[in-house]
């Protein structure tokens, strides 16, 4: 019975995700409406960070200001979702990652020591 439960938790999961994401998408191609503007190209780093072999990587979401309050307020709220449906896959994935989590966060945000050693530069890599 317990097994069956979590296969129900983690399709919830998994649907919950996926409509975030589908809204999401509604939202944003709503944002094209309109003619478009020939507006000169600008600098636009994309790449933001680099460690390892991963990247950062930031989008440039063309339409944003002209959205309405409305729709900024469900972007704002699907936005806040997917964070509180990250910590579920999170806590979905092992028993104890949500505190791992939380500790390394702590130690991030309160750490006394040398920022600039080797050391926590390598933290820096493992946590991101």
């Amino acid at each position: 019975m317990n097994r069956n439960n979590h296969f129900n938790k983690t399709l919830f999961m998994k649907k919950l995700v996926l409509l975030t994401t589908i809204a999401m998408s509604l939202v944003l191609t709503a944002c094209n409406q309109g003619p478009k503007k020939e507006t000169p190209q600008q600098d636009f780093r994309f790449l933001l960070e680099q460690f390892a072999d991963l990247k950062i990587m930031r989008y440039q979401v063309p339409g944003f200001d002209e959205l309405t309050t409305k729709q900024k307020e469900l972007v704002y709220y699907l936005s806040q979702a997917a964070i509180a449906g990250r910590d579920i896959l999170f806590d979905q994935n092992y028993k104890y990652n949500l505190a791992i989590r939380r500790t390394l966060e702590n130690i991030l945000e309160h750490y006394p020591g040398e920022r600039e050693s080797d050391d926590f530069r390598n933290f820096m890599v493992y946590t991101k």
